[in-house]
């Protein structure tokens, strides 16, 4: 058996579980000394270090067991030269941003080891069929699949599927109709349904359907809201707003788990992407949150009145971004594929009575109650969960279809499929070409800005020890797609958005930008109002930094590591302040909470950042701890007078906790808490 180490066009074959019987002295000493010869070029030419050699094909594993160390961070500088675009569009060379943002390869031989291939997700053979369709008004059992896959069946039978008044986590009884067998007329009012097919007194098939239509009451509140909004704002243009969200991708995952859709966007429906993209906080919630309401999460950790454990979003509603566009006459939309794991019900309350017009959340809310026996990796019987979902959004843009005086502004963000398992991202690649495919095929977006983004990118796993890893988990891909009309009718504002694809953004800019569409003036400029970010439709300064962008020190991306080598003494300082940091944050709970020691230390790497003084010195730390195996990475500033450490935003944790946190229930708690029962 062979391990083969690959670096910069080498290749090192080690044999290994070789039995040393069978070995004679003299071989053991040729191999050793070609070996060590080999190792010594290695190092000094590539300037890299291997802890120890590990091959890890899916991420799965991760979940199971630790493998220990992978790859240091390199000790690569980062330069202007450095800088590039992963659009086909050409940069000249005075609109380059002076950050020297850094450009991967999503194929980088430090990395590739680390992703596996999935097929496309296919789940014919999985779970209950789902044999119901709709026509019209009207239910009809597709007996030809009866036939194929059940056999037969006796009855078939109904029930609505709605929120309680209590709350967005839980459904109001279910109310079963009356029993058929071939079809049944509905009342038009019926939204969310479950079909549910009987044989043998045993359940034999199942069928979520979700329907999309103007509803009358909605329809006039949105009328008159939206003339009063043309009297008020004299909007250039009306322009409905479809956002596509998807958890944990990099710019670069992007290219490697969805190469197909990637494309089809950038070059059939000539989507452009934000090149220099940083994000803004840690998680979903701390990203998100920005681009929907302009402020950062902290905003709301010291809202007066207000906690984001005990009370409900209803009273923040104000403050975001959909609110202000219902109010102008906007239809609103949203859904989550994920019930309590969501930015706003993880360790959060959600909403109370939801505002959105259209809130598909009764579905994902009985997938997740029979979870067990209808969802299975991502499938809802035999039924694709990502395509289901979508379905939803494709109603929606055709029922308010190109007409300015109907518009929507709806928001989706899809977490099952990428989340725990990055690599299943290919597994979708087909679902998302297909819809977006039929979005622009269609014509049901000539009026419609689409986004397509993600949080943040890789935050779990191996890969994220990696330099690379380091750079992808602050760097999510962002997407925008206008229609081609207003490009023509608005060159100046579009100008302005092409040399920002190359301009430091991020999700303060994107929020920004929205707001400037909804009170859209063209040539006059955007309204006069107070935001956190710029719009892409006015220049961004080619030499804007991190500070200027609201992007914290620990998430900047305009930073070089330096190669100076650290001392062992300044090594084991940081490493001790950094491990007594976390253990101060479980002290108060150390009855159920284990006290954290080091069992590896992974890199201590120096940075080059805007944010430091002359005395100053900022290192990222990375470090393994036990019980519990978890890895932990900080930006932490040493002044070299006083010689203080101190923290640099928070610590970061980069492996899941899953199965150590259950005797805790905050998020600050779960990152470092291993309970001893």
């Amino acid at each position: 058996m062979y391990s083969v180490i690959r670096k910069s066009g080498f290749k090192l074959l080690i044999r290994e579980m070789t039995p040393l019987r069978t070995v004679k002295k003299w071989q053991c000493l040729c191999v050793t000394g070609v070996i060590a010869v080999l190792f010594l070029c290695l190092f000094y030419t590539h300037n890299f270090e291997i802890k120890s050699i590990t091959a890890i094909y899916d991420w799965k594993d991760e979940m199971k067991t630790d493998h220990g160390t992978e790859l240091l961070l390199r000790n690569t500088g980062i330069t202007n030269t450095s800088i590039g675009t992963s659009s086909p569009e050409k940069v000249e060379e005075g609109n380059l941003a002076t950050c020297p943002f850094p450009v991967l390869d999503p194929w980088d031989p430090a990395i590739k080891m680390y992703f596996k291939d999935y097929p496309p997700l296919n789940c014919d053979k999985n779970g209950k069929p789902s044999v119901a369709y709709l026509e019209g008004k009207t239910i009809k059992i597709d007996e030809e699949k009866v036939k194929k896959k059940i056999g037969s069946i006796e009855y078939c039978q109904y029930t609505p599927l709605k929120l309680s008044s209590q709350n967005d986590l839980t459904l109001q009884p279910l109310n079963w109709s009356a029993k058929f067998k071939t079809s049944i007329e509905i009342p038009d009012d019926l939204e969310h349904f479950l079909v549910q097919c009987i044989n043998k007194g045993k359940v034999v098939a199942d069928t979520y359907k979700s329907r999309v239509f103007e509803k009358p009451k909605v329809e006039e509140r949105s009328q008159k809201r939206y003339e009063d909004h043309v009297k008020k704002h004299s909007p250039a243009e009306t322009m409905s707003i479809m956002i596509v969200g998807i958890d944990a991708m990099s710019k670069s995952h992007l290219k490697r788990g969805m190469p197909k859709a990637r494309e089809y966007l950038l070059k059939t429906m000539q989507a452009k992407e934000l090149n220099m993209f940083n994000k803004v906080g840690f998680g979903t919630f701390h990203n998100v949150i920005v681009l929907l309401t302009g402020k950062p999460d902290s905003y709301y950790e010291h809202l007066p009145g207000w906690s984001i454990k005990h009370n409900y979003f209803d009273s923040l509603d104000n403050l975001f971004i959909w609110n202000k566009y219902q109010k102008a006459g906007y239809r609103t939309a949203a859904f989550f594929d994920m019930v309590k794991g969501t930015a706003f019900h993880y360790l959060k309350k959600g909403w109370k009575q939801p505002t959105f017009d259209y809130y598909q959340r009764p579905g994902p809310l009985m997938m997740d109650q029979r979870s067990k026996k209808w969802v299975f990796d991502n499938c809802v019987g035999d039924q694709r969960e990502v395509s289901l979902l979508q379905d939803y959004y494709l109603q929606l843009s055709a029922t308010f279809n190109n007409t300015k005086k109907k518009p929507y502004f709806a928001y989706t963000f899809f977490t099952h499929l990428t989340h725990d398992y990055p690599n299943q991202a290919i597994m979708g690649d087909h679902m998302y070409l297909e819809f977006f495919t039929k979005l622009h095929t269609s014509n049901v977006l000539n009026n419609t800005l689409l986004i397509f983004f993600s949080d943040h990118g890789l935050r779990f796993g191996p890969i994220r020890r990696t330099f690379q890893g380091y750079v992808e988990g602050r760097s999510p891909f962002f997407m925008l797609r206008f229609p081609p009309w207003f490009e023509k009718k608005y060159p100046k504002e579009m100008a302005n958005f092409h040399i920002n694809l190359n301009r430091l953004t991020t999700s303060y800019d994107v929020h920004a930008t929205m707001y400037d569409l909804l009170h859209f003036r063209g040539k006059k400029g955007p309204e006069s109002h107070t935001l956190n970010g710029t719009s892409l439709f006015q220049e961004i300064p080619r030499n804007r930094t991190c500070e200027d962008a609201r992007i914290p020190a620990e998430y900047c991306l305009c930073k070089g590591v330096s190669k100076a080598q650290v001392s062992k003494t300044l090594k084991d300082k940081l490493v001790s302040v950094l491990l007594g940091m976390m253990n101060t944050r479980t002290a108060k709970h150390r009855n159920i909470c284990a006290l954290l020691s080091v069992k590896l230390v992974h890199s201590v790497t120096m940075f080059k950042s805007e944010f430091q003084k002359s005395e100053e010195e900022y290192y990222q730390v990375i470090l393994q701890t036990t019980p519990g195996n978890g890895f932990f990475e900080a930006l932490l500033n040493y002044n070299k007078i006083t010689k203080s450490v101190t923290l640099v935003g928070d610590i970061q944790r980069s492996n899941l906790y899953r199965g150590q946190d259950g005797c805790v229930d905050t998020v600050a708690l779960k990152t470092f808490c291993f309970c001893l029962s």
